[in-house]
């Protein structure tokens, strides 16, 4: 039986969804530098798909910050770099990140007779040493009748450089290929002067322990990115490792993606990989499973070990009133994924006490342990769509990923830029409380989210709303910048001492409409950035 090999694998950093709190009056004023890498910008066109990619470009700082953008074309032409200038507090919404290099002055050709696409790397100039700067992504497909008019994607972040050249294999889980669903898996190259050769691997996840190598030696020039299909395995359902000559090594280039799009909508769900140099035990949290309105989420479950492992699902329901909370367990056979495709009508079909389908709202946390393993060799996500109403059906939602208890707020505070609220998108804040094992941090969390407005030179708006959410729990602050009047601007969460305290995370959606039942729905996941209280 053909396995990744299990000493390479390594724990998920996703993104190390980081970020800190402070009042912007509070920061020192240094002259510092820092980027951000964006792993891929389109204009793209795919069948009657039209992929572009927005981009929000956030400066927290209490001073103006210089950023140069440096665009390395992978598909198409047109490299170069442009420079502008981000007054304090000032978040720019670039609505096409191609048409405003093109506006620049960069020879980036446009139409429908050519791809364009590549990695944008944001230089920061004086900036302090929080570096509460960020780039964020949003890259989507216009949508017209008869599915609902408005737009469909998929949202990530620019990494810092600590995560450009973090060490490890990434592994990308929950992919398949089937009628309704399609993966690619993509590679960058974060060296912006050294070539990398890539080699990947798909794993059957059906549990036969087939593997099939897609690509031996897949060069990427510097800042460069490469895209292939997981239907090139002929393998259903599985993983994907992308090993190269440096990776498992600190300073290694080498970065890795997974996206699943629907056949139908084009909607994309972006899979962060599981890669990094540590272990912290076979236990994760996946922050939400939901049953409510048109929207379910599946839950995806993989054992990549040459050995079957036992997982222990412990739900915790946190939205409906009836409450429900209870275990389910389930064996995996080796190299086995299993996409469970409506997982809270699973766990109540499997003795977790919660009401029947239909009678409200059901949203809640899911912790999942596997006592025999750590997390190199197991996986947990979900990905939570509605259902569309077209005749020919499909869907539109996001993928939420597992988080160890690593990434969690614990003395730090966390942001989540590159909101939205206005007549085409609205942004959600959600929280949720780990448990981290310590029975001296039992109890509520109570935190703040802080609006910040982005138009308004970062100024706070309004008060910051209080949540309280017990070991386990989650709860979600809806449509929070329309909330305090803001269109464009970040959320800050943090405990007001900053003590060491509760595990807890957060993390954003951006859902395409100004309110429920508005355009596609469609939602973005945005993930925290950590940083040190202040």
């Amino acid at each position: 039986m053909q396995v990744p090999s299990s000493c390479r694998r390594v724990v998920r950093r996703f993104g190390f969804l980081l970020s800190a709190g402070v009042l912007l009056a509070a920061l020192p004023v240094l002259a510092d530098s820092t980027s951000r890498l964006v792993p891929i910008v389109l204009d793209v066109f795919s069948g009657t798909a039209h992929f572009t990619t927005e981009l929000e470009l956030t400066n927290a700082e209490p001073n103006a910050v210089n950023a140069t953008l440096t665009y390395t074309a992978s598909l198409g032409s047109g490299s170069g770099s442009v420079p502008v200038t981000l007054a304090a507090g000032r978040q720019l919404d670039i609505p096409d990140a191609l048409a405003y290099l093109r506006g620049k002055g960069l020879p980036i050709p446009s139409g429908s007779a050519g791809q364009q696409g590549g990695t944008l790397l944001v230089a920061f100039d004086n900036v302090s040493p929080l570096e509460l700067v960020s780039a964020t992504a949003r890259t989507t497909t216009a949508t017209g009748a008869p599915q609902p008019v408005g737009s469909a994607g998929l949202a990530y972040r620019g990494l810092t450089p600590t995560e450009q050249t973090y060490p490890g294999i990434p592994l990308i889980y929950g992919l398949r290929t089937n009628a309704t669903d399609r993966s690619n898996v993509a590679v960058y190259n974060s060296s912006p002067s050294t070539p990398i050769d890539f080699k990947v691997t798909a794993f059957s996840g059906s549990g036969d322990g087939q593997s099939k190598v897609l690509r031996e030696a897949l060069t990427v020039g510097p800042l460069g990115w490469a895209q292939l299909s997981f239907g090139e395995s002929g393998f259903s359902t599985g993983w994907v490792e992308v090993d190269a000559p440096c990776l498992g090594e600190a300073g290694c280039p080498g970065r890795a993606y997974g996206v699943i799009n629907n056949n139908i909508t084009n909607d994309g769900s972006y899979i962060n990989p599981v890669s990094g140099d540590f272990t912290v035990g076979g236990n994760v949290d996946v922050p939400a499973l939901v049953e409510a309105g048109a929207f379910r989420s599946e839950l995806i479950l993989s054992n990549s070990a040459d050995h079957s492992q036992l997982f222990r699902l412990t739900y915790h329901e946190s939205a409906n009133a009836a409450g429900g909370s209870g275990i389910v367990t389930l064996t995996l056979g080796p190299a086995e994924q299993r996409i469970i495709p409506n997982a809270i009508q699973f766990l109540r079909d499997n003795g977790v006490p919660l009401a029947p389908a239909g009678s409200g709202s059901f949203v809640g946390s899911l912790y999942v342990e596997c006592p025999d393993s750590d997390v190199r060799e197991m996986y947990a996500g979900a990905r939570t769509a509605s259902q569309s109403t077209a005749p020919q059906g499909g869907q539109y939602g996001l993928f939420s990923p597992e988080m160890v208890i690593n990434q969690a707020c614990y003395t730090e505070d966390a942001y989540i830029f590159g909101l939205r609220a206005d007549g085409t998108n609205r942004s959600n804040v959600a929280v949720f409380n780990f448990d981290d094992g310590d029975p001296t941090t039992d109890g509520p969390a109570v935190l703040y989210l802080q609006v910040y407005d982005g138009d308004a030179g970062g100024a706070p708006a309004g008060a910051p709303e209080v949540v309280t959410v017990n070991p386990f729990e989650w709860k979600q602050v809806n449509n929070i910048l329309a909330l305090k009047g803001v269109r464009n601007g970040w959320v800050k969460v943090f405990s007001p001492d900053g003590l060491p305290g509760h595990s807890w995370a957060a993390y954003g959606v951006i859902n395409d409409g100004g309110g429920p039942g508005q355009r596609t729905g469609d939602g973005a996941y945005i993930e925290m950035e950590k940083r040190a209280h202040q």
